[in-house]
């Protein structure tokens, strides 16, 4: 497959390129503490399972959390960054009829980009309509379309370190912490995982992610969501059980 292809001939550059920068360097030992002594934090990681993320929203749901499940089903589905969903109000995915807008038209913070273009199209899919309308009927009142999607008890939206803590006490109650390393960055590296991994044979797959991350190439998107960690893995299971059959 033209995908297994290009990762492969991307880790064998990658391998030539770190060999060189090896051979250049004395060779240190990378410490895995911060300059003031705490641990560093660690990539968060997508999530691999689909099981698994349907225990996560089963998680939410029997919480009556509907809010934070609504945070994960759309962050799952959208791939927008943490600080851009989370600001997102009722009138980014719905007109004043409360009927849902065919895509969320925004402008990013952190690159003042707009995402509407003609490769990356935030599209409202089923799935997000879904989770939000199982928030609306939550609900005391409609909400209005200047409100937040994701309010706060303390006034204003929900922020990035509370929606973090969210995440890390649900992966922790559902043991899900000594399988992934979850955290805010996990809905939208999730996007993009199950993305690829659902057009194994699609290149156009790649290259709209690439463009929808920004990434400078289609290397670091792979990276990103975790798809070249998984292959790498398999490459080395492959070798491993070649060399049990002939060794």
């Amino acid at each position: 497959p033209e995908l297994e292809q290009m990762i492969l001939s991307m880790m064998q550059k990658q391998n030539n390129i770190n060999k060189s920068e090896e051979s250049k360097q004395p060779h240190t030992k990378k410490s895995k503490l911060t300059s003031t002594g705490k641990p560093k934090a660690q990539a968060a990681e997508p999530i691999r399972s689909l099981e698994d993320s349907k225990k996560i929203q089963d998680y939410f749901y029997n919480k009556q959390s509907d809010r934070d499940m609504m945070m994960f089903s759309v962050g799952i589905s959208v791939g927008l960054r943490i600080s851009d969903l989370l600001s997102l109000r009722f009138s980014d995915v719905m007109y004043d009829d409360y009927t849902f807008k065919p895509y969320i038209d925004i402008v990013e913070q952190k690159t003042d980009k707009v995402t509407h273009t003609a490769l990356d199209d935030c599209l409202i899919t089923k799935s997000v309509i879904d989770a939000i309308e199982l928030y609306m009927c939550s609900l005391e009142h409609k909400p209005n379309m200047d409100d937040y999607l994701f309010p706060s008890q303390k006034g204003g939206h929900l922020d990035t370190r509370s929606a973090h803590k969210i995440l890390k006490k649900m992966s922790r109650d559902l043991g899900l912490d000594k399988k992934y390393n979850i955290g805010t960055h996990s809905l939208r590296k999730t996007f993009g995982y199950w993305t690829i991994k659902l057009n194994p044979n699609d290149n156009n797959a790649l290259i709209g992610l690439q463009a929808m991350y920004h990434h400078s190439s289609e290397r670091t998107t792979l990276g990103y969501t975790g798809i070249t960690k998984d292959e790498t893995r398999a490459f080395r299971n492959k070798l491993s059980d070649f060399y049990e059959s002939v060794i």
